[in-house]
């Protein structure tokens, strides 16, 4: 007979199906290049990881409200068989009671018991569902040795509820000694992003511009940076970050990997809103640079220069010069460049100039000076 398929496997085996799918659509919708299926192996990780972790981590949720619930129940049952109730009776009593997500679980109890069931039957049976919880797990372990002693076990009953509350205010207590632990890792992960950040916005750009390789050889470089790759490289990097830094909070404070779950959820939320203000967004740039540095009044010079948004070419765009109160416009050409004629102010001395481009919603200002002699 065919192992019966558990809702875990078919979460599984529908985020295969929509990661399949998905690749398809990539594959015919957008260009096969190295970001592109990079962006998509990120998206394919999450899709086969997050679904399955977050039903797990939803049950052991479910579980550990039952574990709650699970000391209430045994008084519950203790103060009926004072009352001089049967277990039978006793436990069909507690079904009217409302235990949250316990409450499904002893009116099975009940009704199994009223079909003919022992009660000896039924521990065993809920024993096997619950073994991987040690609180309910090992109450249940105890109630059944002591309901096959025989006897009144209502005093047991009581005295395991009592050590269930005390073991869960224990591990409480351990929580919150270590949370102190989870912010700090929290505050790490924050550091990192805006380090990252930081990186992305200022380092990357200077070391791959051709004023960082003047500054080192001496000769301009015009390679311009592939920004798209390093955009995919922080989305993969705040992912890879927030899972360990995740699960790592998730050990730390409650001792679970699946707890961790709900810290990389956070985390990444945080990267994320990082990325898509800070990184997402194109950068425009323009240089400006004078044709002459030392020219005479009223003297023709040009000014030039190239407009970027990151390391495309901006073309047809138009390019707004303004010195001493004049303003001068131009075009950037096929190459994304630049040459406007100007006159020369009559007033000797240093002269500063700016260039204005306004593309894509933003407004970027490039300063160049010359000399008038």
């Amino acid at each position: 007979m065919a192992a019966k398929f558990k809702i875990e496997d078919w979460v599984l085996l529908i985020s295969i199906i929509v990661v399949v799918l998905s690749a398809f659509v990539v594959y015919i919708t957008f260009p096969t290049d190295l970001v592109t299926w990079g962006y998509f192996a990120v998206y394919a990780m999450l899709m086969l990881i997050m679904p399955y972790t977050m039903y797990k981590y939803v049950e052991q949720s479910r579980l550990h409200s039952m574990e709650e619930q699970f000391p209430t129940l045994l008084k519950d049952l203790a103060d009926n068989l004072r009352a001089g109730l049967t277990m039978s009776q006793a436990v069909k009593t507690a079904a009217n009671s409302e235990y949250k997500s316990l409450t499904p679980e002893v009116k099975r109890m009940s009704n199994q018991m009223s079909w003919g069931s022992t009660f000896e039957e039924v521990v065993d049976d809920l024993r096997a569902k619950f073994s991987s919880s040690p609180f309910i797990s090992r109450g249940l372990a105890i109630l059944l040795q002591a309901y096959k002693s025989g006897g009144d076990i209502s005093p047991i009953m009581s005295s395991v509820a009592d050590s269930t509350v005390l073991l869960q205010n224990v591990e409480k207590d351990r929580e919150s000694t270590l949370s102190e632990q989870a912010a700090i890792i929290y505050v790490i992960h924050i550091v990192f992003i805006i380090i990252l950040v930081i990186l992305f916005k200022v380092l990357i750009p200077l070391t791959t511009s051709g004023s960082f390789g003047a500054a080192i050889s001496g000769v301009a470089s015009v390679t311009r940076p592939n920004m798209d790759y390093y955009r995919l490289l922080f989305f993969a990097t705040i992912m890879i970050e927030s899972a360990c830094n995740g699960l790592l909070t998730g050990v730390t404070k409650n001792g679970s990997l699946l707890s961790g779950v709900r810290h990389f959820a956070i985390m990444f939320a945080f990267g994320l809103v990082f990325y898509v203000a800070l990184v997402l967004p194109k950068a425009l740039t323009a240089t400006a640079v004078s044709e002459k540095y030392n020219v005479i009044p009223a003297q023709q010079f040009s000014i030039s220069g190239k407009v970027m948004l990151d390391d495309t070419n901006v073309v047809n765009t138009v390019v707004t010069l303004t010195i001493a109160n004049t303003t001068y416009t131009g075009l950037t050409d096929s190459n994304g460049e630049y040459k406007i004629t100007i006159l020369a102010p009559g007033i000797r001395g240093d002269t500063s100039g700016a260039v204005i481009v306004d593309y894509d919603n933003q407004e970027i200002e490039t300063p160049f000076k010359f000399r008038v002699v």
